[in-house]
């Protein structure tokens, strides 16, 4: 998810806020500066303030992981996959045990949320949930998976 400019007539597309990240944003009242939060679930959340032509006027928080990951904390893992018909992408998340161990074998709990106009799947790195965390640390290896049709930013092609 990004932010864009784009003159009344339609030239002029300009993509404002950068990098492989999920974007909030919020303009001022003169459309001068934009305050970009921006994350995904594999990284740390990062606030800029951008000024209206995309350019990093100043950074603002990038917050402190510190004491988490000293305390082990693991980032999950976003991950691509195709779907049945071997064309189309879908993405995901995993979530594994913080004490993961690769020579040992996990059960995997899928988790599904099949809309409407949604997915199940946090991309942007937001707080702990039962759903995903709590399963992980409980010994299981968890993954949300978009599917087909359930996200409103993708193509019409993606959802036909």
């Amino acid at each position: 998810e990004h932010l864009y400019r784009v003159n009344l007539d339609g030239s002029g597309l300009k993509q404002l806020t950068k990098g492989d990240y999920f974007h909030r944003v919020e303009v001022d009242d003169e459309a001068r500066f934009v305050v970009d939060n921006y994350s995904r679930a594999n990284s740390i959340p990062t606030a800029v303030l951008l000024d209206n032509q995309g350019n990093k006027v100043m950074d603002i928080q990038e917050s402190d992981f510190s004491q988490l990951l000293a305390a082990g904390y693991k980032f999950p893992e976003i991950f691509k996959v195709k779907a049945a018909d071997g064309v189309t992408d879908l993405y995901g998340v995993m979530y594994k045990p913080f004490n993961f161990d690769s020579t040992k074998v996990y059960p995997i709990v899928d988790y599904v949320y099949p809309g409407p106009q949604v997915e199940g799947v946090d991309y942007p790195f937001t707080r702990m949930t039962p759903r995903t965390d709590r399963l992980a640390q409980a010994g299981f290896i968890v993954i949300t998976v978009g599917q087909r049709g359930g996200h409103p930013s993708r193509s019409k092609w993606y959802h036909n």
